[in-house]
């Protein structure tokens, strides 16, 4: 391609970063924190996704070769997603309204035509949005907060923003590591041997979500990491979950976003009620806890067994 789009030719008057309502930011502020989330279009290519696509081009038909990147390898933002693609939290809440669904679709674009051509075209762009918001948050007394994969799953601890190509088992030119005094955090579905276990750099927190193809042995080795899972449940919020014979307290996940050890603790899972079109999902991605049926706690042994004999 003899001429490169800029990141403004693509996402034309979109952030890169979606704001928070009120609410969020004044419990943001409440525990210290001030945050920015990147929300993408997540993998599957379905209708829904080349009809949005279609509206897209509408509006800038001089790009229509740009929906070639979304059936390239590296476009995929979200590589272990299983079940949860038709629940995905971009059928929830300000996500699903037309307006957000373009502007995750023109992120994703940008972010897939970057890797491909010039990795300085989003990287540059991201330095700046969290220079900016750093500024703010520093005049606001509080410390930033970035979570990159609102609904993606991007190893960007392994993203080299010179290559735009994965080092492993880390990059010593990742975003993570240029931005030391901002605290990163994100929920991923890769298995734990697939993303460092020993984050070296303390501003990166991972969350794993526990999904139909998760194993006791997943688990284990995500607690022995030091790091929380997120299950998402249909209802009701457990106080307790049984595992290894052990109960373990369960953190509600609805009351904020922020993902961090300093707040959450560590070794523990977070609790998350199903949203949008999860809440109709019995794929196994979303779990059916009633304290009146189930008692004071989940019994994750149980739905692990079961699974297994099935």
């Amino acid at each position: 391609m003899s001429t490169l789009y800029s990141s403004r030719d693509i996402l034309g008057s979109t952030k890169l970063f979606s704001s928070s309502s009120k609410t969020e930011k004044t419990l943001n502020a409440e525990l210290g924190f001030h945050i920015g989330i990147q929300y993408m279009i997540p993998a599957k290519i379905d209708q829904d996704l080349k009809n949005l696509a279609k509206v897209w081009v509408m509006e800038n038909p001089h790009m229509i070769h740009l929906l070639d990147l979304l059936e390239m390898d590296n476009s995929n933002v979200c590589p272990f997603s299983g079940k949860c693609q038709v629940p995905c939290l971009q059928t929830s809440g300000r996500l699903v309204f037309t307006k957000s669904q373009i502007a995750m679709l023109k992120r994703r674009l940008l972010f897939a035509y970057s890797m491909k051509y010039n990795p300085a075209i989003y990287f540059d762009l991201l330095c700046e949005y969290i220079e900016k918001e750093l500024r703010k948050a520093q005049k606001l007394g509080l410390q930033l907060a970035v979570r990159l994969n609102g609904t993606s799953d991007i190893r960007y601890e392994r993203l080299n923003m010179r290559t735009g190509k994965q080092d492993a088992p880390i990059s010593g030119s990742s975003i993570i590591r240029k931005f030391p005094n901002v605290q990163f955090y994100d929920y991923t579905k890769f298995p734990n041997f697939l993303r460092i276990s020993w984050m070296p750099w303390e501003n990166y927190h991972l969350t794993y979500s526990y999904n139909e193809k998760t194993t006791p042995h997943e688990i284990e080795s995500n607690f022995k990491a030091k790091r929380n899972i997120a299950v998402v449940f249909r209802n009701e919020l457990p106080n307790l979950i049984m595992f290894n014979g052990n109960l373990i307290e369960v953190i509600n996940g609805d009351e904020h976003d922020l993902r961090l050890p300093s707040i959450d603790g560590t070794s523990k899972f977070i609790g998350l009620t199903a949203k949008g079109k999860a809440k109709t999902d019995y794929s196994g991605f979303v779990n059916d806890y009633t304290e009146t049926k189930n008692g004071n706690y989940y019994n994750l042994d149980a739905t692990l067994q079961n699974r297994m004999v099935a």
